[in-house]
């Protein structure tokens, strides 16, 4: 995802969709997705030293715990506008090509839920 610079009276400023809550929920769950797989491949690895094994094991579960709830946050969260729509099908895509999005059937559910928001805002820009 790209950020433009934005300058106010010559001062910069950062891209405001970026600080868009949903980017910053959507960026949350991204960093916890590559965590959770840095620390799988770390295990793997170390598989036959048990007693660091057992530090990544009680980390990972630590790790898989708070992308879950980021993963319900983001699937939660109803999009406002275009952008809203379109960063949250970019973050969909990047969990599809990934191989495991961790989506069931209920959390699909909900994920299309987020796209419909009965919002005066969003009546009018999804009509």
């Amino acid at each position: 995802m790209a950020l433009a610079v934005v300058t106010f009276n010559g001062e910069r400023l950062e891209d405001p969709i970026a600080e868009r809550p949903l980017i910053a929920t959507l960026r949350r769950h991204r960093q916890l997705r590559e965590q959770v797989e840095r620390l799988c491949r770390r295990l793997v690895e170390c598989e036959t030293e048990s007693r660091l094994s057992a530090r990544l094991e009680m980390r990972l579960n630590e790790l898989l715990t708070q992308e879950e709830h980021a993963r319900d946050e983001m699937l939660r969260f109803a999009v406002e506008s275009i952008e809203d729509c379109a960063a949250k099908a970019e973050h969909l895509r990047w969990l599809l090509n990934e191989g495991d999005s961790g989506l069931e059937d209920a959390d699909w559910h909900l994920l299309l839920q987020s796209f419909v928001n009965r919002t005066p805002a969003a009546a009018c820009a999804f009509p």
